[in-house]
């Protein structure tokens, strides 16, 4: 015998965005921590990177690709369109900037010791920056983050447990 079940709007709504949220079928092609800022970040889409408004000297890097940011905790942060920014070179102080290192504020965050990301080295967000910042003129010395071999694989387990 069939069975009849009656769903209100705000039943059918709910069971929607359930089935939405579980849903994950863009594979993560990179991926960053921050520990200050006890988020990891899932990247979708290859980065695009153009040019920022520079700071003391260097220039500086928007970096914007397809992913979501969310806590150590798995609650999501945000989902989308992520933007991040970046530093090129040495700055007039002569600190330099390590492309890996990617702000969800500014540029200056990056040179002035603020809560960044760090993306693994040879990554696709390391290696799309790091090409930037060669095509400006100003190729970077610094070692990329790379201190997490295992970065990727963490954040996409990581990412599986987003409520």
């Amino acid at each position: 015998m069939k069975r009849i079940v009656r769903l209100t709007e705000s039943d059918l709504a709910r069971i929607v965005k359930r089935v939405i949220n579980e849903q994950v079928t863009t594979p993560i092609i990179d991926g960053g921590t921050g520990r200050d800022l006890r988020e990891y970040v899932a990247v979708y889409s290859q980065p695009t990177v153009t040019g920022g408004s520079g700071y003391r000297g260097v220039i500086t890097a928007q970096v914007k690709f397809s992913g979501m940011r969310f806590g150590f905790d798995g609650t999501l942060v945000a989902k989308g369109n992520i933007v991040l920014y970046a530093g090129c070179g040495k700055q007039l102080d002569g600190r330099s900037a390590n492309p890996a290192n990617l702000s969800p504020r500014s540029s200056s965050d990056v040179f002035e010791g603020g809560s960044t990301y760090v993306f693994s080295k040879g990554g696709i967000v390391d290696k799309a920056v790091r090409a930037f910042c060669a095509k400006s003129g100003q190729p970077s010395s610094q070692t990329a983050g790379g201190v997490m071999p295992n970065l990727l694989a963490g954040v996409k387990a990581a990412a599986a447990e987003v409520k």
